[in-house]
């Protein structure tokens, strides 16, 4: 199902609640849990949305809290060190059909010792 970023990953901290539930011993439990979304890790501590449709899944998601008893403790991770991310990273993507031609590019770096330089070349003087 195709949905906007934040929807579909607060349903998908809403199934892994969902899946906590199945087993008795996990009802009134204390557990860590790990989001690479920022937006959703705020409006799950928060509780509420401006958004309508996030909303309806922070309600389902406060309900189930409450009648599980559970005590979730919400963690950031980064997306690259996400350890759930890995079985949904094992194809490479496809090369892409468009080549393009680079060519190095030469960066001067600014440093506290060449602005105290003088200027020898001429330029910048007034006249």
């Amino acid at each position: 199902m195709w949905g906007h970023i934040n929807s579909l990953d607060l349903r998908a901290y809403f199934q892994a609640l969902r899946w906590r539930t199945h087993s008795r011993k996990r009802k009134g439990t204390i557990f860590f849990h790990l989001l690479d979304n920022q937006v959703c890790l705020g409006l799950c501590t928060k509780g509420r949305s401006s958004s309508l449709v996030l909303n309806s899944t922070l309600r389902r998601i406060s309900a189930l809290t409450l009648a599980a008893n559970f005590y979730p403790l919400l963690g950031y991770v980064h997306m690259s060190e996400n350890p759930s991310d890995g079985p949904s990273r094992r194809f490479e993507p496809k090369s892409n059909k468009f080549k393009f031609k680079t060519r190095p590019v030469e960066v001067g770096l600014w440093s506290a010792e060449s602005a105290s330089l003088k200027n020898t070349s001429g330029a910048g003087k007034g006249r």
